[in-house]
């Protein structure tokens, strides 16, 4: 009674409030009240509440009828046989022996008062022990039974308990099914509510929110306490015989039964079968049904048409719980060749063929019977084969049944013996003639059989009697010849190429194949259809000669598996692009010691060079000897990368490859790349061609050559020498980051050997006047030193400002507040900048913020290049203000107009723009701060030094991984600058889509998030070996087939011709052996011929099987027949003409011939 005053409390508590929280509420509602569900029934009687020491204590063996034990002992009668029934549900689904996420916490935390249904379980089971006591005395026990059963293998035995703390499935619903039993009394647990509440459960625990599953206990109570409302009189014993009762429903249906089918009914009353086994027990075990029924049971459960020609009856229905709706069912199937029969219909008439994609099985029926639509039934696992004749046959007669039936015209194979054998038996039926397709495999016939006259003679013993004076055979004939043995297949630059020293040359991608991707031509000559007697071919003599044949195709033998150079070079490189190994731990202990052993004394800073950059320019030009222990490359391998990488290229370039070819420069902005034959794309060759290199470690070579890279870049920035092969000006930001920084580095050279030859031509120019100099030289200032200006003292009140700077006038324009000529300064460069260096700008300025000092902060970082260009103005006209320097620097803001005076005179005037107006206007808060400082005492706004340094740092912090991970995007263009190259020979229609694919991939890697671009790397490295593996081809196809007398046209015809052996099985050859074509093909039989001839001819054991005559090597590899007549069968003269068919293969290893023979059903 407390805890209901409790809920009560709880409940008016959250409907009191103003806002009524329905997430508490459900949690009252549903999940608080199943809990005081478990807590009020599953507890011991004895436990529930504590006695007063004048109370009796209700114990166990109290035998009164009052007594709380009496109670729980039949309670766990019930529990036994929920136990038992929940343990078996669903024994196809692994589900409910598997553990839940969600356990009862009361139940597993064992709080006080709660006892595991587990528990009573095992506490109710009577242990069953014999003893056995052997010779020697001792005894021992014999087996551990339970009233369960034996342990022999039983049902029970198969489902173990999970250990404590763990709970199974099939325990929570055991769980509900107790608490349902519990709190209804008058109902109880009957066998067969498991079965309805098993789907229920399974549908909440599987829940595709998996918050939600958390609540399937006891959602799936209340979902089937509320079911039960509905059906629960089905499970009532005393309701049966009541007007909506089992009984009386039963005999409506039989009254149903008896009115659609009396013979049935009368069948049914004699063998005393009632209803209740064949219709009401299926329909209230159906919701279990849907979980795990087989394809076959569903497709019983049909509405069947009865047909006058099906001699099987419809034998019952089915009965629904609804008011007349009734389901029909065929339980004509009763044995299982009868659902065989029928599932076969089913199929037939619906049509649902929605099988695997065409094999080379139904390649081979195709061929042997010249079929385009058929069925194949063969067994699902290989072990499973139809191995006896007895079983083959029965299943035959089952599709003729099934085929009769439904009227079925496709012809139907049943798969016979083991899979690799090939074997088919099948037949078709329809318009009045059945035919029977049989097969035979041989591995060998005798020799009269192996040619057209044998074959004939097995034809007519076949057809037999019914073959007469009048019976004419038509045949079809097709020789195979093989060719394996090809000419040298030129490699040309598959692989790396060597130098006269033997050493690798790393300036080209690696492609191809080691090996010809070809491994065999097959010639196919046909001789399509003629009369038997027209030729002859027996083993004296032979009429199909290939040379006379007007049929030749051509097909080829590929190797699937090709390994190729270049999708492994990429391969390689991109894993090693994610190690993460640094210089020092690939190349082990490096040695430096610098050119003046006395400086090693007097500079105290000894570390290595890529670890110890000076923030200012230091004369530190003279180079380090480095020593490397156990280097991974020769040192003249490294000396010639070196030369290579920083060599001009061999035409001085006007302008850049990009500006070249529109194509290309999309290309490059897409990839990100940089242009070919620059020094950053040698540099990604160069390492690709040392993945491909089975000679060298690849990281470690890869880290010697960055090693020297680096070096000579450092001394390239300190003897003022330019990296070669860049692009001038500006960093490109439309390329590469790392070909940006180089430009950089490049811009920063440029600075440095500009300032030096300042500085050299301001030493010639000792004595001359600053002003007439066009140059002006630069120089770092502080603060205090912009005050020093040069200052004339004109007379004893007044100083006068020199002007200085000036580079020229500014036409005829004049000071607004002088008569002075307007000039302009000397300005400072526009500071370079990369891509980096812009994120880092980026990122200072979003930091500061947003307040006010942050935004004068941020607008005084912005206008450094203004305060530069403003003071130069000033310092060159001292005279000027500020809408002088508006009319230089910016004439939009510059507004001239004309107006009328009073006097009808035109007046010109001007005036700055409303936006140079406008109050806290940047541009006049940095003309009042500009003061008069000539460009060479102003601070430089770019310094070179500094950021050539922070480019060679970052560059030496770098890993070889990390290198070569930067360096991907210019990978991706060289390898498809590289498969160009190759697909050139290819034709326009057959590279583009090749080419296309390429680039679409490595676009995607370029612009994919990271998560995602190891599997588009993937995906590119797949893309590039097929297309890599079709070029190969080929070109392999050219060496074989291209001559040098081909004209225009025939080379055209000669690649539509290639193109299609990439695709098709056979190519028709046309104009056959008299064709461009087919010239070549013979020589290159005859090449086979005259090599085999000269083989055997030195040989005295065996005898030369070549038939030089022909040019083709004799007998062929294959050959393969077709036989067709015409005859009546089964009786002569009276059925009607049907077609027979042979088909017949023969080759070295094998014969296999295939019949169809057809017979007239209209009266037979």
């Amino acid at each position: 009674m407390a805890s209901y005053q409790k809920k009560i409390e709880d409940f008016e508590s959250v409907l009191k409030c103003d806002k009524i929280d329905l997430v508490k509420l459900k949690h009252l509602a549903f999940m608080e009240l199943y809990r005081g569900y478990i807590k009020e029934t599953i507890i011991k009687p004895g436990l529930q509440t504590s006695p007063t020491p004048l109370e009796v204590v209700d114990h166990p063996l109290n035998s009164g009828p009052d007594s709380s034990w009496a109670a729980y002992f039949k309670e766990n009668e019930v529990l036994l046989q929920i136990d038992k029934d929940v343990r078996r549900l669903s024994p196809d689904l692994c589900f409910f022996q598997r553990e839940t996420d969600y356990p009862c916490k009361e139940i597993l935390n064992q709080e006080p008062g709660f006892e595991s249904l587990r528990k009573r379980i095992v506490s109710t089971t009577l242990k069953v022990e014999s003893q056995l006591q052997k010779r020697f005395g001792t005894v021992e026990l014999k087996s551990n039974e339970s009233l369960y059963g034996n342990s022999n293998g039983d049902d029970y035995g198969e489902y173990q308990l999970l250990p404590d703390g763990h709970e199974a499935h099939w325990e929570v619903v055991e769980r509900i099914l107790f608490v349902y039993c519990k709190l209804n009394v008058g109902q109880g647990y009957v066998q067969g509510m498991n079965e309805i509440i098993g789907p229920l459960y399974y549908t909440f625990a599987t829940d595709p929110h998996v918050e939600w599953r958390e609540h399937a206990e006891a959602d799936c109570f209340y979902c089937f306490t509320n079911l039960m409302v509905h059906i629960r009189d089905n499970f009532i014993k005393v309701l049966d015989n009541t007007a909506y009762g089992i009984v009386v429903r039963m005999q409506r249906f039989l009254h149903l039964l008896k009115r659609t089918d009396s013979i049935i009914h009368n069948l049914f009353e004699r063998l005393k079968l009632k209803p209740e086994f064949y219709a009401f027990h299926s329909h209230t075990n159906d919701s279990s049904g849907c979980m795990a029924a087989s394809n076959d049971f569903l497709l019983l459960r049909g509405l069947y048409r009865i047909k006058q020609e099906i001699t099987a009856k419809l034998l019952t229905a089915w009965l629904r719980i609804e008011e007349e709706i009734f389901e029909i069912v065929d339980y004509t199937t009763a044995s299982d060749w009868e659902r065989f029969i029928s599932r076969i219909e089913e199929i037939l008439t619906e049509w649902k063929l929605n099988g695997p994609e065409i094999s080379n099985t139904e390649v081979y029926l195709s061929h042997w019977y010249g079929l385009r639509e058929f069925i194949v039934i063969s067994p699902k696992r290989n072990n499973d084969a139809v191995a006896d004749e007895d079983r083959a046959n029965l299943l035959l007669s089952s599709a003729a049944v099934a085929v009769a039936n439904v009227g079925c015209n496709v012809p139907i194979f049943i798969r016979v013996q083991h899979e690799w054998r090939n074997l088919f038996v099948g037949i078709c039926e329809g318009g009045g003639l059945r035919t029977h397709f049989n097969i035979c495999h041989l591995k060998n016939v005798p020799q009269q059989f192996r040619n057209l006259s044998g074959l004939l003679e097995i034809f007519k013993s076949k057809l037999g009697q019914h073959v007469t004076t009048d019976t004419v055979i038509m045949v079809a004939v097709r020789f195979t010849y093989v060719l394996k043995e090809f000419e040298h297949y030129q490699t040309g630059n598959n692989s790396l190429s060597k130098d006269e020293n033997g050493l690798p040359v790393l300036n080209t991608l690696p492609f191809g194949a080691l090996y010809d991707p070809v491994s065999g031509l097959h010639l196919s000559c046909g001789w399509p259809i003629f009369s038997e007697d027209i030729v002859t071919e027996s083993d004296d003599y032979n009429d199909f000669d290939p040379l006379q044949s007007q049929q030749w195709a051509v097909g080829v033998t590929l190797i699937d598996d090709l390994p190729v150079l270049l999708s492994e070079c990429v391969k390689e490189y991109i894993q090693l692009s994610t190690r993460r190994e640094t210089i020092e731990q690939l190349l082990g202990k490096i040695q430096q010691t610098e050119a003046d052993p006395l400086r090693s004394i007097t500079d105290s800073i000894g570390a290595q060079y890529w670890t110890s950059i000076s923030s200012s320019f230091v004369n530190t030009t003279k180079k380090l000897r480095v020593t490397i222990f156990d280097p991974p490359l020769p040192q003249i391998l490294v000396e010639k990368i070196i030369e290579y990488l920083f060599s001009e290229p061999t035409l001085k370039r006007q302008n850049s490859s990009v500006d070249e070819n529109p194509k290309i420069t999309e290309r490059l902005r897409q990839l990100k790349s940089a242009p070919p034959d620059s020094f950053v794309y040698r540099l990604v060759v160069c390492f690709a061609c040392i993945c491909s290199s089975p000679s060298y470690n690849h990281l470690r070579s890869i880290a010697h050559i960055w090693f020297d890279v680096l070096q000579e870049l450092r001394s390239r920035w300190e003897n003022g020498k330019l990296i070669p092969c860049l692009e001038p000006g500006s960093p490109n930001l439309s390329l590469s980051k790392f070909y940006q920084n180089l430009q950089m580095l490049n811009c920063c050279t440029e600075y440095r050997l500009r300032h030096q030859q300042q500085q050299s031509e301001r030493a010639q120019q000792v004595g001359a006047n600053s002003d007439d100099s066009g140059e002006e030289e630069f120089y770092e200032c502080d603060a205090s030193s912009i005050q020093n200006l040069s200052l004339s003292k004109v007379n004893s009140d007044e100083l006068v400002i020199q002007p200085e700077g000036r580079l020229k006038p500014f036409g005829d324009l004049k000071l607004l507040k002088s008569d002075e000529i307007l000039y302009i300064p000397i300005t400072q460069e526009g500071a370079p900048a990369t891509e980096d260096i812009l994120d880092e700008q980026t990122a200072i300025l979003s930091n500061l913020g947003s307040g006010e000092e942050a935004t004068l902060q941020r607008a005084k970082m912005q206008s450094r290049s203004l305060l530069s260009d403003m003071e130069s103005f000033k310092a060159a006209n001292p005279s000027c203000c500020l809408e002088d320097f508006v009319r230089w620097y910016s004439p939009r803001d510059w507004i001239e107009m004309e107006e009328i005076g009073s006097d009808n005179v035109v007046h010109k005037k001007a005036q700055l723009s409303p936006r140079m107006q406008l109050p806290g206007n940047l541009w006049l808060e940095v003309w009042s701060q500009a003061k008069c400082v000539p460009v060479r005492k102003q601070k430089r706004l770019f310094d070179d030094v500094k950021e050539a340094e922070k480019i060679l740092q970052n560059l030496s912090a770098l890993s070889p991984g990390e290198l070569l991970e930067q360096l991907i995007p210019i990978l991706l263009h060289a390898t498809y600058d590289r498969v160009a190259s190759n697909a050139e020979d290819m034709g326009e229609e057959n590279a583009s889509p090749l080419l296309e694919t390429v680039y679409e991939k490595a676009v995607r890697i370029v612009k994919g998030k990271d998560d995602k671009r190891k599997k588009l790397q993937q995906e590119f490295i797949q893309c590039l070996s097929l297309i890599e593996r079709h070029i190969c081809r080929f070109q392999s196809f050219q060496q074989k087939f291209f001559t040098s007398d081909l004209n225009a046209h025939e080379k055209i015809e000669m690649t539509r011709f290639i193109s299609e052996l990439h695709t098709k099985p056979e190519v028709p050859v046309i104009g056959g052996p008299k064709s461009c074509l087919g010239k070549t093909i013979v020589k290159m039989f005859q090449s086979q011929v005259n090599s085999s001839s000269s083989q055997t001819t030195t040989s005295t054991t065996s005898t030369p099987n070549i038939n030089i005559k022909n040019k083709f090597p004799s007998p062929p590899a294959g050959k393969e027949y077709i036989l067709r007549a015409s005859t009546s069968r089964p009786v002569n003269g009276r059925s009607r003409q049907s077609p027979q068919r042979m088909y017949a293969m023969l080759t070295q290893d094998e014969v296999r011939i295939a019949g169809a023979f057809s017979e007239d059903t209209t009266f037979f």
